[in-house]
């Protein structure tokens, strides 16, 4: 699972009156295996790169620690999981729902192995503000991958 690394997606939005790159907001990171196969997300999107990594780093510092909850989803016999810190604040959910218990507790403790040895990525996949679906929808929804330099921190 060495391979594993946290990415980051958010969307674009023209900036008034400047001819520079776009504005980046509703940054939402992912914690990716070797295959790109989605392991987990945020609970919800940061207002920006910044804040995103550094929700990355507490999620990383609590994963010894953190409280696992299996929950039932929306739609019965799915199931999720949710990770929560000491304090029982939100740090991680489950990317998708699971028709079967045991594939749920599979994908947390795949998670967890992989967000203690996973890389951070330096750059942001930005989607257009005009893109259909939500930041945390499916995986597969496709993304721009641009270098934005004002973002990224080394």
């Amino acid at each position: 699972m060495s391979a594993a690394r946290f990415i980051f997606v958010g969307m674009s939005v023209p900036v008034a009156g400047r001819g520079g790159p776009p504005a980046v907001v509703d940054v939402l990171w992912r914690l990716v295996a070797g295959n790109n196969h989605v392991l987990g997300r945020a609970p919800a999107p940061c207002a920006d790169l910044a804040s995103c990594r550094a929700q990355v780093e507490a999620l990383v510092a609590a994963l010894p620690t953190a409280q696992s909850v299996r929950s039932p989803q929306s739609r019965p016999g799915l199931w999720g999981w949710r990770l929560t810190d000491d304090d029982g604040d939100l740090l991680a959910v489950s990317s998708r729902h699971y028709e079967r218990m045991r594939d749920c507790d599979h994908s947390l403790r795949q998670f967890v192995a992989a967000g203690q040895v996973a890389t951070v990525s330096d750059a942001v996949a930005v989607r257009p503000r005009s893109a259909r679906g939500p930041l945390d929808g499916p995986a597969h929804v496709p993304l721009q991958r641009h270098g934005i330099s004002a973002l990224r921190t080394s």
